[in-house]
């Protein structure tokens, strides 16, 4: 069932998704050890794609302090349930707490020699960094995704990377190009959210430039796929952008 709703997120198939992510949920309704912490990761993330993110946030808490107790010995759950929490905070712009959130994630997937729970957990801080002022440590959290990602080729990883590095690009050619590469990377992964992530930041770019009519087809785009599949965060910044 986890696997199957991975592969509904990937295609956009949200509500899918959520049926077997709350089956896992009864299913694991007894349980109060590692096969919990996956369904509650798992409807996290689920929640987060939906726009839902304030009960993203609950689950995702709930899965923590499940993973931490003495019940689950997989240090690996309590890694990706930190990762989720800190996608939630990012969603509802607590970037200090996104911060500090995947740190420690990143932390524990490096000890865990899981390369690319460490590159998706360094992503998430590129943002935060950046809002926050630190563009330094915006790129660095950035480059440090990639790297992580690339060693193992996790296409879903590398997009991510991409679309945070280019936050941070001195030069608007050189970000055009990386949200190019972002968007052959989610391609690559399949995941039709992702794609329109980093097809409305290329969208965006182009206005910067003042290719307007270019912007518009590149915004359009994004938002009519996000539309389709009820993703309600990337809808909202689409058409603000628009």
């Amino acid at each position: 069932l986890d696997q199957r709703a991975e592969s509904y997120l990937a295609q956009g198939t949200f509500s899918l998704a959520s049926k077997d992510a709350e089956l896992m949920m009864e299913m694991t309704e007894a349980d109060h050890g590692e096969l919990k912490v996956q369904a509650l990761n798992r409807k996290a993330f689920v929640q987060i794609k939906t726009g839902d993110v304030q009960d993203a946030i609950k689950t995702a808490t709930l899965a923590v302090e499940i993973a931490s107790s003495e019940e689950v010995h997989d240090k690996r759950l309590l890694a990706l349930s930190l990762y989720r929490l800190s996608e939630a905070y990012k969603n509802i712009s607590h970037y200090e707490a996104v911060i500090t959130t995947a740190q420690k994630a990143m932390e524990i997937f490096l000890a865990q020699g899981d390369l690319s729970g460490a590159g998706r957990a360094s992503w998430v801080m590129a943002p935060a960094y950046n809002v926050l002022g630190h563009a330094k440590k915006s790129r660095h959290a950035a480059q440090t995704a990639l790297e992580l990602c690339q060693q193992v080729n996790d296409q879903y990883g590398i997009g991510n990377a991409l679309n945070g590095l280019s936050s941070t690009d001195p030069d608007i050619a050189e970000r055009i190009h990386h949200y190019q590469q972002a968007v052959r990377a989610f391609e690559t992964a399949g995941y039709l959210e992702r794609q329109s992530a980093a097809t409305g930041n290329l969208g965006f770019t182009y206005a910067a430039l003042g290719l307007y009519n270019h912007a518009r087809r590149l915004t359009r785009k994004a938002l009519d796929r996000d539309r389709g599949m009820g993703a309600k965060i990337g809808m909202a910044y689409w058409s603000e952008n628009l």
